[in-house]
């Protein structure tokens, strides 16, 4: 699952099948790409699309 964008929250479209595997804000144009063949490409783009600053404060919260 492709989060909304992290700097407009607006749609992400993608990721694109071809190689490199980007993911772009449909209203921002913000975009990042995952440059791993196949599969490893699209998983990359989604990490990188879905990183936020607060993902470690998060992941602490749920272990408790």
């Amino acid at each position: 699952m492709v989060k909304p964008c992290p700097f407009c929250g607006g749609k992400a479209l993608g990721p694109t099948d071809a190689w490199p595997h980007m993911i772009t804000c449909e209203r921002c144009g913000a975009s990042v790409k995952g440059f791993a063949w196949a599969e490893d490409g699209t998983r990359e783009a989604v990490e990188k699309w879905n990183r936020r600053v607060d993902n470690e404060q998060t992941n602490r919260k749920i272990r408790r």
